[in-house]
């Protein structure tokens, strides 16, 4: 009789087993599109040899830690570089003006017309010309400084709008945490919880190149800008973002009494690429464009202060003289005298050549040969055809960055995602499975409860 009790033993445990398999499968099933579920696993054990049977002994995720930190990695130089993308395309966009001249044409036309002003210095018309000329040259400067601008703002403003998708994001993570601890407890598996958690972790890579280990009581810990925890277990160390009063630009920090700050520690995900744009890349290209702003303005109001205008007049200043070299561009602005009286601009060499000398205006033109710009290697046009050429370098090779970390991301999901992810098809077999199981383990329990009828009836 004890023989046939263990029997029944048996195949009751067969029984809860196949079962628990087939609940874990229908979860399994039903999770198939939700975003960041891994798929489970039942882990089956036999019984000792005292007992018998088998045991679902625990369920796991299938998973594979390696892989997730280089998707996490991966995940972070994608938002890095995709980041930059879109500013430095919006920056190119505006540098491309709908009427298809450049900065380079522009200087083109403003020697022209000093070189046409030259041959006919008496003709109002053709003084005319050259205010308009130099007008479309300081059109030019300002547009460009404005375009690198408005790509620095624009990432300021999206840096300080993630901050707060940081601190949203870090909350949550706490919270997760503090429910997978409240769970675990219980003696429960916590593992859709903790991939919960893990979806989240994978926003905050993305966009600040967060990393994180877990504890032995199974808290994530997340760490930014090299070992910066902003979340302990159920506690958040929020950031926040303060306007530069020099730059007017926002610096990030912890918001804690021990504020540290964290724009040169940022270094990766779409913050760490917004700041490098933003405080890099952008400043670089508008330092160059002011240097060629200010050797152009100052160069030429030296060959202009030598012209004498019509009125008899020379010394005056073509351009409003740059105070500094910082901002040139922008603030490139012409002689308001000369704005609005083109009688004043200096072509002639002195008063007595008047009104037929255009000498100076000769001279003026001449320097669109000289080598003016570049450290005194460049005329005023090529370097601003090799500004040019470097604004489209750059975003060249951050498009090819862009590229190749989003295949690379690519690659890495998919192979988290054939590990962990949930296969139908794979899924229905193994509900086949534990079906013929639960059948037969459950014909053992009816044949046993016959034998033992029969044993009773003896």
């Amino acid at each position: 009789m004890a023989g046939l009790t263990d029997s029944l033993w048996i195949a009751g445990s067969g029984i809860l087993a196949q079962q628990r398999g087939a609940q874990i499968t229908s979860h399994n099933i039903a999770n198939v599109n939700t975003p960041g579920y891994r798929r489970q696993d039942v882990v089956l054990q036999s019984r000792p040899p005292t007992t018998l049977g088998v045991d679902a002994k625990m369920i796991q995720h299938a998973t594979d830690v390696a892989l997730t930190r280089q998707r996490r990695t991966a995940g972070a130089q994608n938002g890095y570089a995709t980041e930059r993308q879109a500013i430095w395309q919006a920056v190119e966009a505006e540098l491309t003006p709908s009427s298809g001249s450049t900065l380079g044409a522009d200087l083109g036309n403003f020697y022209g017309a000093w070189r046409e002003l030259a041959s006919a210095p008496d003709d109002l018309s053709q003084r005319s010309a050259v205010v308009t000329r130099t007008e479309d040259v300081i059109r030019g400067f300002r547009n460009a400084a404005a375009a690198l601008n408005n790509g620095q703002q624009d990432a300021d403003r999206s840096i300080s709008a993630m901050v707060g998708q940081v601190n949203t994001l870090s909350a949550q993570v706490a919270a997760l945490n503090k429910s997978i601890a409240l769970t675990e407890t219980t003696g429960q598996q916590a593992l859709d919880l903790r991939d919960q958690r893990d979806a989240v972790i994978d926003q905050l890579s993305a966009l600040v190149g967060a990393t994180s280990f877990e504890d032995e009581r199974g808290q994530a810990t997340v760490m930014v800008g090299g070992g910066i925890a902003i979340v302990q277990g159920d506690n958040v160390r929020n950031l926040t973002t303060t306007r530069n009063a020099a730059t007017g630009l926002h610096t990030i920090a912890t918001a804690d009494g021990a504020a540290i700050n964290l724009d040169s520690r940022l270094s990766s995900g779409k913050i760490g690429g917004l700041l490098a744009l933003r405080d890099n890349e952008l400043p670089s290209r508008m330092a160059e464009l002011d240097q060629l702003a200010y050797d152009f303005a100052t160069t030429t109001n030296t060959a202009h202060q030598a012209g004498v205008g019509l009125d008899g007049v020379g010394g005056r200043d073509l351009f409003v003289p740059p105070a500094t070299i910082a901002g040139a561009a922008a603030g490139l602005a012409l002689n308001p005298v000369i704005a609005t009286n083109p009688r004043l601009l200096g072509a002639a060499q002195n008063a007595a050549s008047l009104p037929g000398d255009g000498t100076a205006a000769q001279a003026l033109a001449a320097l669109e040969t000289s080598t003016i710009a570049g450290g005194g290697s460049q005329t005023a046009a090529e370097a601003a055809g090799s500004w040019y050429a470097n604004i489209g370098l750059t975003g060249q090779n951050i498009d090819n960055a862009a590229t190749t970390t989003t295949n690379r991301l690519a690659t890495l999901t998919d192979a988290e995602s054939s590990l962990s992810g949930v296969s139908l098809e794979e899924q229905m077999i193994l509900m086949t499975q534990y079906e013929r199981a639960y059948q037969a383990s459950a014909r053992v329990l009816t044949v046993v409860d016959q034998m033992m009828e029969t044993l009773v009836q003896l």
